[in-house]
């Protein structure tokens, strides 16, 4: 059976299992209640979070920058401040203020972005990789004594 048909079955046991489609993005949680369906906002803050991707592999950092601050912003009214999606764009966001050479306002992202991630025990391997990278940035300012690991 090719993985195509495989999928295709298993949306069929779905219903049985009180899950919808949908549901693994909302840790198994149904989707079909109205708190569960992510608003406009959310649907919004996707399209300038790729462009940042974009952006950012073709060295665009000031386009990138721009792109992902949006999306930031429109996180953030959606989902609030400390909400998982911030902080998976604040720590796209440090990246391209780091390929701007803005390294004061990518440690301020990585910084928040680490933050948000500890707060959340499964996102470890997040949190591995934000500090990683603020470790190197504070190391070049001679700061590696100051990263915030908690």
């Amino acid at each position: 059976m090719s993985t195509w048909m495989g999928s295709i079955a298993l949306f069929r046991f779905l219903p049985a299992l009180g899950l919808t489609a949908c549901a693994h993005a909302n840790g198994g949680q149904p989707t079909s209640s109205p708190e569960n369906v992510p608003s406009q906002e959310v649907y919004e803050a996707a399209a300038p979070r790729t462009l940042g991707n974009t952006h950012l592999v073709r060295k665009e950092c000031a386009q990138a920058t721009a792109a992902y601050d949006q999306a930031r912003a429109l996180y953030e009214r959606a989902l609030g401040a400390g909400d998982v999606q911030v902080g998976v764009v604040l720590s796209s966001l440090a990246r391209a203020r780091a390929c701007e050479g803005d390294s004061d306002g990518a440690i301020a992202n990585f910084e928040r972005s680490y933050g948000i991630m500890a707060a959340i025990p499964s996102r470890l391997p997040d949190r591995v990789d934000i500090a990683s990278r603020l470790a190197v940035l504070l190391q070049m300012r001679g700061e590696t004594s100051s990263a915030p690991l908690r």
